[in-house]
C-alpha cells in the first residue's frame, strides 16, 4: 500500500538527476540541431542575433518541457522538486547584488590562467561577444536580451538548482550536492573559459537556492547576471571602441577601485545570506 501523502511529496533521487541530465544533453543536441537547420533553411544568418535569440528560446523551452515531463512521468511533487516557494526579500536583494561582483572577481583570476593557457579563450567565445553588440535593430536586440537573461535564467535554474540539485540532495549532504550541481552546470556550458567561470556562479546559485529553500532568488540572480553581461559588452564597446572581445571576456577594463568595491559587496552579501532567515521545508509553498 502506498501512502498518498508520501507519494504526493515525492522528489527525485540521484539516479533521476543523472538520467535527466543525460537526457537533456541528447534532447538539446537533437532539438537544437533541427532548429538550426530550419533557421538556416529560411535564410536566418547563423552569426546574427535573431538566430541566437531563437536558438536560446528553443533551448529554454526544451529544458522546461523536459523538466516537467520527468516530474509528471515519475509523479514527483512539482513544488517540492523545484522549490517553488516564497522566501524573504533579502535573498533576492543579496543574490542579485552578489552575482555580478562574483563574476568580475572570477574573471580577474581567469586572466592569470589565460596567460598560461591562451586556448581557454576560444573563437566561439569571441564570436559570442562580437554578436552580442547592439547593431540598431531594437526589436531583435530586446528579443535577444530576454532570451539570454530571462529564458536562460528560468530554464537552467529549474533544471540545475531545481531538479538536479534536489535529486543529488537525496544521496549526499547539501554542500556536496551544491558542488556536484555546480560542476555539471559548468560542464553544460562546454567552453573551457565558461566552465571555469561558471562553476563559482553555480556554487553561489546552489547555496542561494538551498539557503532560501526557493528557486526564485536563483532565477532572479541568474537572469540579472546574464543581462548585466550583455550590458557590459555594449558598455565597453561604446566607452572603449578599441577594446578586444578577449579583454571584455576577462573584464580587463575595470579599474582597481571597481574590483575593491566588488569584493566588498560580495563579502557583505555572503555575510547577510549566512544569517538565519530561510524557509524550512515544511513551511507553506508559494501557492499556500
Amino acid at each position: 500500500m502506498h501512502d498518498p501523502e508520501v507519494d504526493r511529496l515525492a522528489t527525485p533521487e540521484a539516479s533521476h538527476a543523472t538520467g535527466f541530465f543525460i537526457s537533456m544533453i541528447f534532447v538539446l543536441i537533437f532539438g537544437l540541431g533541427l532548429v538550426g537547420l530550419f533557421l538556416t533553411g529560411i535564410g536566418v544568418s547563423v552569426e546574427g542575433q535573431l538566430f541566437t535569440a531563437i536558438g536560446t528560446t528553443a533551448q529554454a523551452l526544451l529544458i522546461i518541457g523536459l523538466v516537467l515531463f520527468f516530474i509528471r512521468l515519475k509523479k514527483f511533487d512539482l513544488k517540492n522538486t523545484l522549490r517553488l516557494r516564497a522566501c524573504p526579500a533579502k535573498f533576492y536583494l543579496w543574490g542579485v547584488l552578489a552575482i555580478v561582483p562574483l563574476g568580475i572577481l572570477v574573471a580577474q583570476l581567469s586572466q592569470i590562467l589565460v596567460q598560461f593557457f591562451p586556448g581557454l579563450v576560444s573563437d566561439n567565445m569571441i564570436s559570442l561577444v562580437q554578436s552580442s553588440v547592439f547593431t540598431g535593430d531594437l526589436p531583435v536586440y530586446l528579443f535577444f536580451a530576454l532570451a539570454i537573461s530571462v529564458g536562460a535564467g528560468i530554464s537552467e535554474e529549474l533544471a540545475f538548482r531545481g531538479f538536479i540539485l534536489k535529486g543529488l540532495e537525496s544521496a549526499v549532504r547539501p554542500p556536496a550536492a551544491i558542488a556536484l550541481t555546480a560542476l555539471v552546470f559548468a560542464l553544460f556550458h562546454f567552453e573551457p573559459l565558461q566552465i571555469l567561470e561558471v562553476f563559482p556562479a553555480g556554487l553561489f546559485l546552489g547555496y542561494l537556492a538551498v539557503k532560501s529553500n526557493s528557486i526564485f532568488p536563483a532565477i532572479a540572480a541568474h537572469a540579472f547576471n546574464n543581462l548585466y553581461a550583455l550590458f557590459e559588452v555594449n558598455f565597453w564597446q561604446t566607452e572603449q571602441p578599441n577594446i578586444t572581445p578577449k579583454e571584455i571576456l576577462l573584464s580587463t577594463g575595470y579599474p582597481i577601485w571597481v574590483l575593491i568595491l566588488a569584493a566588498g559587496i560580495l563579502i557583505l552579501a555572503i555575510f547577510n545570506l549566512m544569517q538565519p532567515g530561510g524557509i524550512r521545508p515544511d513551511e507553506k509553498n508559494i501557492s499556500g
